[in-house]
């Protein structure tokens, strides 16, 4: 950029590390228990109710773009200030702090509990332990499906410093802070256009096998939201008078509430495709499904992130329980589904007859259990390691 922006206007704000932002990640861990449970049960297809049960994925969604923002933040407020960028070492060693102990400790438990067989299947257990499950057809082990989404978090992680130098070198001839976050910004859309390309192969070809659509580029679109996101909070950082419109969207947190609800009945209906989580659906419906949860993701994340901070819904998310969730939501991801077999088998229950309630009380009370152990035991003192490599934090990084 031939504009200098100041350093101070383009720092690490307190949005960085907002607390709504923990109760928002622990209602997102929150939601994808109850709509795996609802599927155990047969709930989510069945009844008033079956359709909300059956779109609570959107959490996932919502994830997604929380990692995107949490991390991109440093990679482009660097950017902006011309400068370089997190140090790539430090950088992957943090985020490999924060998803593999605890994975691993899940993973072993799994194997040891469920499939003893595989501990003499020493290719399948390094598929497992380095997560590439996700690359083989079938690589996924029983009672561990959810970690299809820690491969493409983990494949986003290794990405983010490349798709970030790209992005720099194209912002160089930016001439002013708006100029920088308009090419940001088509970045961006870049992104997600390759993503609706990746599915368009996936689903309306032969050239991708079926379980592409379990590796990053068919979620794509939504870390680049998230990234997206990161751009529009950094540029305001040295122009606060830019995005008025947006911010004055983002003061009115119950008119986005209310769009994030009409946006989830959508995803409700038919237009987003079968209630199912192993269903192929038509190419339609997949991009009708993934505009949705990532709109009502942009909907729910917009207030808190360009927002008054001490709004009701700010204030609401931002209380401790909501804050205690989020501590531990990665926690309950790894150990819920799990938890939900082995209620399964202890109860002889079969899947798809009912018994939502009797499965999701034991499943998030012992998973809540678990995640706690698992935070204090493993995940806090894990990350405790994090100065072994290097010195440099990006700020903002979050826990993904």
């Amino acid at each position: 950029m031939t504009a200098a922006v100041p350093a101070a206007a383009a720092t690490a704000t307190s949005r960085d590390r907002l607390p709504p932002l923990d109760g928002l990640r622990g209602l997102c861990a929150v939601a994808i228990v109850v709509t795996h449970v609802a599927f155990q049960s047969g709930d989510a297809f069945r009844g008033l109710w079956g359709g909300p049960l059956s779109r609570l994925g959107v959490g996932r969604a919502l994830l997604f773009l929380l990692s995107g923002f949490l991390l991109y933040q440093a990679f482009a407020r660097s950017s902006l200030l011309q400068r370089p960028g997190p140090a790539t070492a430090p950088y992957l060693w943090r985020r490999f702090l924060r998803i593999m102990p605890a994975y691993w400790v899940m993973m072993t438990a799994l194997v040891v509990v469920l499939h003893p067989g595989v501990l003499r299947e020493p290719a399948t257990l390094l598929q497992q332990a380095v997560l590439a499950q996700t690359l083989t057809p079938g690589g996924i082990l029983a009672g561990s499906e959810p970690t299809w989404s820690l491969s493409v978090e983990a494949a986003f992680y290794l990405a983010l410093p490349i798709l970030a130098l790209a992005a720099g070198r194209l912002c160089r001839g930016a001439a002013d802070p708006r100029g920088w976050a308009r090419r940001q910004l088509a970045f961006c859309g870049l992104l997600a256009a390759a993503s609706l390309g990746w599915k368009l192969l996936r689903h309306g070809t032969d050239l991708l096998p079926d379980h592409a659509v379990l590796w990053l580029p068919y979620q794509l679109d939504l870390f680049a939201l998230g990234m997206a996101f990161a751009v529009v909070v950094v540029h305001r950082g040295a122009d606060q008078s830019a995005w008025p419109r947006l911010r004055q969207v983002a003061s009115a947190p119950g008119t986005c509430l209310a769009a994030a609800a009409a946006l989830y009945w959508l995803t409700c209906t038919d237009l987003a495709g079968p209630r199912s989580l192993v269903s192929e659906p038509d190419l339609w419906s997949v991009v009708a499904r993934q505009l949705l949860y990532a709109a009502c993701a942009a909907v729910l994340l917009l207030p808190v992130v360009l927002g008054r901070t001490d709004s009701g819904y700010a204030r609401l998310l931002g209380t401790s329980p909501l804050r205690y969730l989020g501590r531990i939501s990665y926690g309950v991801f790894l150990w819920h589904v799990p938890v939900l077999t082995v209620t399964a088998r202890l109860s002889d229950h079969t899947i798809f007859s009912g018994g939502f309630w009797a499965l999701l009380l034991p499943t998030l009370a012992v998973s809540v259990v678990l995640a706690d152990v698992s935070y204090r035991l493993v995940e806090a003192p894990a990350m405790r390691l994090r100065h072994l490599v290097g010195r440099r934090e990006p700020a903002g990084a979050g826990r993904g």
